[in-house]
Protein backbone atom coordinates (compact mmCIF):
# COMPACT_ATOMS: atom_id res chain seq x y z
CA UNK A 1 0.00 0.00 0.00
CA UNK A 2 2.92 2.54 0.08
CA UNK A 3 3.08 2.83 -3.52
CA UNK A 4 -0.42 4.11 -3.35
CA UNK A 5 -0.10 6.22 -0.65
CA UNK A 6 3.29 8.06 -0.99
CA UNK A 7 2.49 9.86 -3.97
CA UNK A 8 -0.51 10.81 -2.14
CA UNK A 9 1.52 12.24 0.94
CA UNK A 10 4.02 13.59 -1.19
CA UNK A 11 1.16 15.81 -3.09
CA UNK A 12 -0.40 16.44 0.02
CA UNK A 13 2.36 18.10 1.67
CA UNK A 14 3.63 19.66 -1.98
CA UNK A 15 0.73 21.15 -2.64
CA UNK A 16 0.38 22.58 1.40
CA UNK A 17 3.92 22.92 2.25
CA UNK A 18 5.66 23.49 -0.76
CA UNK A 19 5.61 26.89 -3.45
CA UNK A 20 2.21 27.04 -2.17
CA UNK A 21 3.76 28.30 1.18
CA UNK A 22 5.64 31.23 -0.63
CA UNK A 23 2.04 31.91 -2.88
CA UNK A 24 0.19 32.39 1.00
CA UNK A 25 -2.80 34.49 -0.02
CA UNK A 26 -1.95 38.36 -0.25
CA UNK A 27 -4.08 39.82 2.22
CA UNK A 28 -5.32 43.70 1.10
CA UNK A 29 -2.53 46.06 2.06
CA UNK A 30 -4.22 47.82 4.74
CA UNK A 31 -5.14 44.17 6.83
CA UNK A 32 -1.39 42.95 6.51
CA UNK A 33 -0.04 46.33 7.86
CA UNK A 34 -2.90 46.02 10.51
CA UNK A 35 -2.19 42.49 10.97
CA UNK A 36 1.70 43.10 11.22
CA UNK A 37 1.18 45.79 14.08
CA UNK A 38 -0.47 44.17 16.41
CA UNK A 39 0.56 40.55 15.51
CA UNK A 40 -0.50 38.77 18.57
CA UNK A 41 -0.59 34.94 19.22
CA UNK A 42 -3.53 33.22 19.61
CA UNK A 43 -4.85 29.53 20.03
CA UNK A 44 -6.44 28.60 16.88
CA UNK A 45 -8.65 25.59 16.74
CA UNK A 46 -10.40 25.61 13.38
CA UNK A 47 -13.80 23.92 12.88
CA UNK A 48 -13.30 19.94 12.50
CA UNK A 49 -9.94 20.26 12.89
CA UNK A 50 -9.46 18.74 15.37
CA UNK A 51 -6.34 20.06 16.64
CA UNK A 52 -5.46 23.50 18.31
CA UNK A 53 -2.37 25.48 17.55
CA UNK A 54 -1.15 28.90 18.80
CA UNK A 55 -0.59 31.39 15.39
CA UNK A 56 -0.43 35.18 15.25
CA UNK A 57 -2.78 37.27 13.57
CA UNK A 58 -5.96 35.71 11.90
CA UNK A 59 -4.96 32.70 9.98
CA UNK A 60 -6.92 32.34 6.37
CA UNK A 61 -8.39 29.56 5.18
CA UNK A 62 -6.98 27.91 2.09
CA UNK A 63 -8.82 24.70 0.86
CA UNK A 64 -6.96 22.28 -2.00
CA UNK A 65 -9.01 19.58 -3.66
CA UNK A 66 -7.27 16.62 -5.82
CA UNK A 67 -8.07 13.46 -7.23
CA UNK A 68 -6.25 10.25 -6.31
CA UNK A 69 -6.77 7.15 -7.98
CA UNK A 70 -10.36 8.46 -8.72
CA UNK A 71 -10.77 9.47 -4.93
CA UNK A 72 -11.31 13.51 -4.29
CA UNK A 73 -9.22 14.24 -1.27
CA UNK A 74 -9.64 17.71 0.65
CA UNK A 75 -6.74 19.86 1.78
CA UNK A 76 -7.52 21.97 4.35
CA UNK A 77 -4.75 24.53 5.76
CA UNK A 78 -4.52 28.06 7.48
CA UNK A 79 -1.97 30.36 7.00
CA UNK A 80 -1.10 33.45 8.92
CA UNK A 81 1.43 35.37 6.91
CA UNK A 82 3.65 38.37 7.94
CA UNK A 83 4.07 39.87 4.90
CA UNK A 84 6.63 42.49 5.96
CA UNK A 85 9.24 39.84 7.14
CA UNK A 86 8.13 37.25 4.44
CA UNK A 87 7.63 35.05 7.27
CA UNK A 88 4.50 32.09 7.17
CA UNK A 89 3.12 30.04 9.69
CA UNK A 90 0.75 26.80 8.07
CA UNK A 91 -0.93 24.37 10.03
CA UNK A 92 -3.65 22.13 8.03
CA UNK A 93 -5.04 18.39 7.78
CA UNK A 94 -6.35 15.87 5.12
CA UNK A 95 -8.35 13.00 5.77
CA UNK A 96 -7.09 9.69 4.04
CA UNK A 97 -8.96 7.08 2.79
CA UNK A 98 -10.23 4.17 5.58
CA UNK A 99 -7.28 1.79 6.57
CA UNK A 100 -4.91 4.45 4.03
CA UNK A 101 -1.68 3.75 6.09
CA UNK A 102 -0.91 0.86 7.69
CA UNK A 103 1.86 1.18 11.03
CA UNK A 104 4.16 -0.78 8.27
CA UNK A 105 4.17 1.77 6.08
CA UNK A 106 4.66 4.53 7.79
CA UNK A 107 8.20 5.21 8.02
CA UNK A 108 8.39 4.94 4.38
CA UNK A 109 5.72 6.88 3.66
CA UNK A 110 7.49 9.53 5.73
CA UNK A 111 10.09 8.79 4.16
CA UNK A 112 8.83 9.69 0.54
CA UNK A 113 7.50 13.10 2.21
CA UNK A 114 10.63 14.23 2.94
CA UNK A 115 11.89 13.41 -0.05
CA UNK A 116 9.31 14.61 -1.94
CA UNK A 117 8.92 17.84 -0.18
CA UNK A 118 12.98 18.19 -0.13
CA UNK A 119 13.11 17.69 -4.12
CA UNK A 120 10.21 19.86 -4.90
CA UNK A 121 11.58 23.04 -2.84
CA UNK A 122 15.42 21.98 -4.63
CA UNK A 123 16.39 22.27 -0.64
CA UNK A 124 18.81 20.64 1.64
CA UNK A 125 17.54 18.46 4.60
CA UNK A 126 19.49 20.06 7.95
CA UNK A 127 17.34 18.41 10.62
CA UNK A 128 14.84 15.50 10.63
CA UNK A 129 13.98 13.32 13.19
CA UNK A 130 10.90 10.97 14.34
CA UNK A 131 8.93 12.03 17.29
CA UNK A 132 5.09 11.19 18.72
CA UNK A 133 2.37 13.46 19.75
CA UNK A 134 -0.02 12.33 22.20
CA UNK A 135 1.21 8.66 21.00
CA UNK A 136 0.16 9.62 17.31
CA UNK A 137 3.58 8.93 15.10
CA UNK A 138 5.32 12.07 13.38
CA UNK A 139 8.32 13.23 11.71
CA UNK A 140 10.09 16.63 12.19
CA UNK A 141 12.04 18.04 8.98
CA UNK A 142 13.96 21.36 8.77
CA UNK A 143 15.27 22.44 5.51
CA UNK A 144 16.86 25.42 3.75
CA UNK A 145 15.56 26.25 0.37
CA UNK A 146 16.05 29.69 -2.20
CA UNK A 147 12.22 30.86 -3.08
CA UNK A 148 11.54 34.01 -5.14
CA UNK A 149 15.80 34.61 -4.76
CA UNK A 150 15.52 34.40 -1.02
CA UNK A 151 16.95 32.20 1.39
CA UNK A 152 14.50 30.32 3.51
CA UNK A 153 14.57 27.41 6.52
CA UNK A 154 11.28 25.71 6.46
CA UNK A 155 10.26 23.90 9.35
CA UNK A 156 7.83 21.15 9.04
CA UNK A 157 6.05 18.49 11.28
CA UNK A 158 3.83 15.75 10.25
CA UNK A 159 1.98 13.82 12.18
CA UNK A 160 -0.30 10.61 11.15
CA UNK A 161 -3.42 9.96 14.07
CA UNK A 162 -5.96 7.58 12.64
CA UNK A 163 -6.69 8.17 9.01
CA UNK A 164 -5.66 12.17 9.20
CA UNK A 165 -2.53 13.39 7.93
CA UNK A 166 -1.76 16.67 10.41
CA UNK A 167 0.88 19.19 9.36
CA UNK A 168 2.29 22.23 10.78
CA UNK A 169 5.11 24.29 8.45
CA UNK A 170 6.90 27.58 8.98
CA UNK A 171 8.64 29.30 6.39
CA UNK A 172 11.22 32.21 7.38
CA UNK A 173 13.54 33.94 5.68
CA UNK A 174 17.48 32.93 6.74
CA UNK A 175 18.29 36.08 7.78
CA UNK A 176 15.90 35.98 10.48
CA UNK A 177 16.15 33.16 12.16
CA UNK A 178 17.90 33.94 14.45
CA UNK A 179 15.03 36.28 16.28
CA UNK A 180 12.15 34.00 15.34
CA UNK A 181 13.02 30.88 16.87
CA UNK A 182 11.15 31.59 19.81
CA UNK A 183 8.52 32.08 17.62
CA UNK A 184 9.12 29.70 15.46
CA UNK A 185 9.61 26.79 18.40
CA UNK A 186 6.44 28.15 20.30
CA UNK A 187 4.26 27.73 17.43
CA UNK A 188 5.66 23.87 16.79
CA UNK A 189 5.24 22.95 20.23
CA UNK A 190 1.84 24.59 20.54
CA UNK A 191 0.65 21.64 18.49
CA UNK A 192 -2.14 19.73 20.42
CA UNK A 193 -4.74 17.19 19.07
CA UNK A 194 -8.35 18.05 20.59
Amino acid sequence: MISRFAPLLVGTLLLGGGMAMVSAPVLPVAQAQSSAAKSVWQTFNPSGGKFSVLMPGNPVPLGTSFTVEGQEMQLQQFVSAQQNDQVVYMAGWMDLPEGGIQAEELEGSLDSVRDGFRKRLKGKLLQEFEMKLSGSPGRHFKMSARVDNRDYLITQRVYLRGDRLYQITTMVPKRLEGSLQGSVNGFLKSFKFL
